[in-house]
């Protein structure tokens, strides 16, 4: 299998290294990338500064064969990455007149005359393959083959700032140029579960053991309350590689009290859906015939925020809170009033300097309400972890 090549992504702007915004830029382009099997060994960000940014451009040339570059490609004075471009690649810069033709007419349907300075966006360096952007003006440009003083093959892709045009222009153009010339490679996608009431440390510990000596790739990122652990399987291994599959089944069992989810689940989506698919008379469950109410008295609104912000993010998941009949009510104090159907009810929080006990009240129709409760561990202080949690811990509720 060809080997696949490396790639650098280069910020462009003071704004960015600045603090002024933030660079979501960075992780879309990375996570495109590792989806179609091409890891990204570094990250630049540079303010508008023509050293720094040919500095960086020569960086980038030596440690990566696919070069990402975004921003200063409008018609203000601080854009000027074009010029720097050029200046590396060793090419003059030419006129590109269909760039003016499509600014002219894009602005000409909002009844603006260009200004002078948008001429500066149709300049391109020779040889560039120009990258037409359908969401503004400044198109983006490509170039092949390395520069001058280029001792490898590169390819350097020169985008627009804006994510939305980057997007664009990944689309039409970027991503039939990838899946050309690098087709077929393996996804670096890791294996994920997400983990809910044990340390990073603790669960370090329980990986580490559990892989040892089977070639696994580990990682770790906390986000609280959740810690989320990450497994790479490398080139030349699969999940049914013998000494893989063990360690897998290893993990599995020593990680399984505490994982909630894997991969890409999420757990309003996996609540919402058990309770749609329960089965009248089995052992264990509840049919929901009536609306579901969830009522919080302790976590501050993280509880609605968490469901409505799930829910309108795809149209079937607010269907599907809608055929349940969900309702969500955030409370500072207790309620006389008598919901029908499935009641859920996340109580006061009891906490000490070390830790915290959490109560979740289950009521379904005229059955005696059911209380559970659990206890947490807990610094001091830290409420809004804590109410995260009861949030989370909630969701993975099934048997009711």
């Amino acid at each position: 299998m060809k080997a696949a090549p490396r790639a650098v992504y280069l910020a462009i702007g003071t704004e960015l290294t600045s603090g002024q915004i933030t660079n979501r830029n960075a992780s879309w382009i990375s996570a495109k990338l590792e989806a179609v099997g091409i890891a990204v060994s570094w990250h630049l960000c540079v303010p508008d500064d023509r050293a720094l940014m040919r500095e960086a451009m020569e960086f980038a040339q030596a440690h990566g064969e696919l070069i990402f570059i975004t921003g200063g490609l409008g018609p203000t004075s601080d854009d000027f990455t074009r010029d720097v471009v050029a200046e590396w690649w060793g090419e003059k810069l030419e006129w590109y007149e269909p760039s003016w033709t499509k600014t002219v007419e894009r602005l000409k349907r909002r009844g603006i005359v260009p200004p002078e300075s948008s001429r500066q966006q149709c300049w391109y360096p020779r040889g560039a393959t120009v990258l037409s952007n359908r969401e503004g003006t400044a198109d983006g440009f490509m170039l092949e083959s390395g520069g001058k003083s280029a001792g490898k093959s590169t390819a350097a892709f020169i985008l627009p700032g804006p994510p939305r045009e980057i997007e664009a222009v990944w689309q039409d153009h970027v991503a039939p140029w990838i899946a050309g010339r690098h087709g077929g490679l393996k996804p670096i996608e890791p294996l994920r579960w997400a983990v809910l009431g044990r340390s990073e440390a603790q669960l370090g510990d329980l990986v580490e053991e559990a892989v040892k000596g089977s070639g696994l790739i580990t990682g770790y990122r906390a986000s609280p309350p959740y810690v989320e652990i990450k497994i790479w399987i490398p080139d030349g291994l699969s999940a049914e590689t013998p000494a893989v599959s063990r360690a897998l089944e290893r993990l599995e069992a020593a990680i399984g009290p505490w994982t909630v989810s894997r991969g890409d689940e999420d757990l309003v989506e996996k609540f919402f859906s058990s309770l749609s698919t329960r089965k009248a008379g089995v052992s264990g469950s509840l049919a929901v015939t009536q609306p579901v109410t969830l009522i919080d008295h302790c976590t501050p609104g993280l509880l609605s925020e968490r469901v409505w912000t799930w829910a309108r993010s795809k149209p079937a998941h607010l269907d599907l809170l809608k055929s349940l009949g969900v309702s969500v009510l955030t409370q500072s104090s207790p309620d006389d009033r008598k919901p029908a159907g499935l009641v859920l009810r996340l109580l006061p929080v009891e906490q000490s300097e070390r830790s915290a006990v959490m109560r979740i009240s289950i009521e379904a129709g005229a059955n005696t309400p059911r209380l559970l409760e659990f206890e947490v561990p807990f610094p001091a202080g830290m409420t809004e972890r804590q109410h995260k949690f009861a949030v989370e811990r909630l969701l993975t509720l099934r048997d009711f």
